[in-house]
């Protein structure tokens, strides 16, 4: 019986132990990649968000933006000096033929 557990105990110091894994350097350094690129992310967030308690509240600067557009003439728009020319009008304007599709331009 001796025997047998003493080849037992040297088989068992025979056994090849496992070697001690390396870090993986690659997947470190790609979590820390993704880390930098979060917090670079939080940084721009509270950045815009400091900037947005700063400014005026939408409805003043819409208010403003509308009354400056509002106050120019449309520059697509033609504006006509003088009597209309009445060969225009037929493009402008809905056509009152029953056949026709009625379209506008």
């Amino acid at each position: 019986m001796q025997g047998t557990t003493r080849w037992i105990s040297d088989m068992k110091r025979l056994e090849p132990r496992p070697t001690p894994v390396a870090p993986n350097l690659r997947g470190i350094q790609h979590r820390l990649s993704q880390l930098n690129h979060l917090e670079q992310q939080i940084k721009l967030l509270e950045d815009e968000l400091e900037e947005l308690h700063n400014t005026d509240r939408a409805s003043t600067v819409c208010r403003d933006v509308l009354m400056t557009v509002d106050s120019r003439p449309d520059a697509f728009l033609p504006s006509t000096i003088g009597p209309e020319n009445a060969a225009w009008k037929q493009w402008l304007e809905k056509t009152t033929e029953s056949r026709g599709c009625g379209c506008c331009l």
